[in-house]
């Protein structure tokens, strides 16, 4: 009978390590989990900085084109002007329209 009992407690004594274990492993876990979800929170702010930024850099462009666009146009004359000259000036004409087109919404 002491002999079972001396089993039982050895096989409760492997059990409470194995769990011990276990829940060290799960500890560590969530700890590196926590870690991950911290770093993601501070790369998106990062993120949405940076696009914040862009779409004010695009924004300003899309105001400032058609005014230099228009100044550019008024300094040309179909007689003397290279046709390259007025080729690239329609070329930045459709971009800009095209640029505008795809901030816009639908």
């Amino acid at each position: 009978m002491l002999v079972e009992l001396v089993k039982e407690r050895a096989k409760t004594i492997k059990a409470e390590i194995q769990v011990e274990a276990a829940t060290q492993g799960m500890k560590e876990m969530a700890v590196h989990a926590k870690e991950k979800i911290q770093e993601a929170r501070e790369e998106t702010t990062f993120w949405k900085d940076r696009y914040v930024k862009l779409a004010w850099l695009a924004n300003q462009a899309l105001m400032d084109i058609p005014r230099s666009l228009r100044a550019a146009k008024g300094m040309t004359n179909l007689l003397n002007t290279p046709p390259e000259i007025m080729q690239f000036l329609e070329l930045c004409r459709g971009l800009y329209n095209s640029l505008k087109n795809m901030s816009s919404p639908p």
